[in-house]
């Protein structure tokens, strides 16, 4: 097991708040902008 880095931002501009929309197998899902780093 391992730990993945990531930075995520909180963008808010005239009141209204910046997300990604992804998606999945399981659905739609919102996630703040940002990047992670991947183990090695």
């Amino acid at each position: 097991m391992y730990v993945r880095n990531s930075l995520k931002a909180v963008i808010l501009h005239n009141n209204r708040i910046l997300l990604t929309e992804n998606q999945d197998e399981e659905g739609v899902f919102y996630l703040f902008p940002g990047g992670g780093q991947n183990h090695g």
